[in-house]
């Protein structure tokens, strides 16, 4: 796997020169279970090495880089972190929030918009994701023509949702942003800062939600240890 490594301010800064410049973009995060999903999963490998910006959105990818001699300095940045700096990014004028139930996708384009009170904003929910649903989101995209774009549909679906859009000829920058509309709108509870400071925000989101993320964070990170570990052995030889 690749990231982009950055620091915020210089995230913040290229999202501005693409909005100026009307450039066509995906922007992706990297945690360990989307690594996951990269090693075994074919359309996730090719959405992958289709984003033009890949952001380290877990502390154990961003130890991994280092480890693996990266030299530019680098921070994690989420979903949640950067989205809540958008203010400070120039030439938005239209965003377009994709996903999460209609309360949640409500209470996210009401939040925007207060942060962003120059910038014309959308919601579609993404609840009941279909075929039909599709097709009507892909039609709101095309005559909106938003120079932003978050989809919060959940992997692999908002990744292959990205690619399909990303192929239209009104494309903006496209940004996949998991479960962070929920976030915004309150619906989940973020886990404390000083804990994502410490890489430990995983242990938070096990803890409520063990159900859902139980096989994500006690199963997957062992296979790709195993992964890992075997790809250093073929560097050794």
């Amino acid at each position: 796997m690749e990231i982009t490594p950055f620091r915020m301010n210089d995230f913040l800064s290229t999202l501005s020169d693409k909005f100026r410049n009307s450039s066509r973009a995906i922007v992706a995060g990297h945690n360990l279970h989307s690594v996951y999903l990269y090693h075994s999963n074919h359309s996730m490998r090719v959405f992958y090495e289709s984003a033009s910006l890949v952001l380290p959105d877990g502390m154990p990818v961003q130890i991994d880089y280092r480890l693996s001699g990266g030299r530019i300095k680098s921070e994690r940045i989420g979903s949640t972190d950067w989205l809540l700096h958008l203010d400070r990014v120039e030439h938005l004028s239209r965003l377009l929030i994709i996903g999460a139930g209609a309360k949640a996708n409500s209470r996210t384009v009401d939040r925007m918009k207060k942060l962003l009170p120059h910038c014309i904003v959308r919601g579609i929910p993404g609840d009941q994701w279909d075929s039909e649903k599709e097709r009507q989101a892909i039609q709101a995209y095309e005559d909106f023509q938003p120079n932003l774009t978050l989809l919060g549909l959940g992997m692999p679906l908002q990744e292959s949702v990205a690619l399909r859009l990303q192929e239209l000829p009104s494309g903006g920058t496209i940004a996949t942003v998991g479960g962070a509309i929920d976030q915004l709108a309150g619906e989940q509870r973020n886990s404390p800062r000083w804990l994502g400071r410490l890489g430990l925000e995983w242990l938070w989101r096990l803890i409520t939600q063990p159900s859902r993320l139980a096989h994500r964070y006690l199963v997957e990170p062992w296979k790709l240890l195993s992964l890992r570990l075997k790809m250093l052995t073929r560097q050794g030889h």
